[in-house]
């Protein structure tokens, strides 16, 4: 089965390791997976198993009609896709505008936004068929803004304690 991640670029930042995390790990149990980002410094980081396609998704704003269209030809192509974790609003609204009858499940990570545009994306989060959260602030910000509830889960970023403990000898 494939799973689709999208997301805006591969610039550095939490969201994007977040993606490249999910699509290694996504191929070491079995999936093929499909990464859509506009290229960026990590794109070296993407893993050797992942098919990336170069989407200008950075810039989507005035142009989500047509890469609606260019993700929904390159899914075509491939059967059995499991569901879509989408990384941005601008990367939801593609995938539904691509997928307009819901007919592909899509979950959405809610890593943060600018204050100002909580209202948008809490409403947004409707074409979601499920929204992880990265705080319980932000999962109730969003409810407050127009997400369903029943759709919204709060998964803390996580620390492996073993692998990155302060050193306690350092004084």
């Amino acid at each position: 089965q494939t799973v689709v991640i999208i997301t805006n670029q591969l610039e550095p930042g939490g969201a994007e390791r977040f993606c490249l995390d999910m699509s290694k790990s996504f191929t070491q149990r079995g999936y093929t997976v499909i990464l859509f980002a506009q290229r960026g410094v990590w794109s070296r980081r993407i893993a050797a198993e992942v098919e990336y396609i170069d989407l200008p998704l950075s810039s989507a704003r005035l142009s989500l009609i047509p890469i609606a269209w260019r993700i929904r030809m390159e899914l075509k192509k491939r059967p059995a896709i499991l569901g879509v974790l989408a990384n941005s609003m601008a990367s939801l609204l593609a995938i539904r505008m691509a997928y307009p009858f819901r007919t592909l499940p899509v979950i959405q990570v809610a890593h943060g936004w600018p204050c100002g545009r909580i209202p948008i994306v809490g409403y947004t989060t409707r074409l979601a068929n499920r929204v992880l959260s990265v705080s319980d602030s932000l999962r109730k910000a969003l409810i407050g803004a127009g997400c369903r509830p029943d759709t919204i889960y709060h998964v803390p970023n996580g620390v492996d304690c073993e692998k990155f403990k302060p050193d306690m000898s350092v004084s």
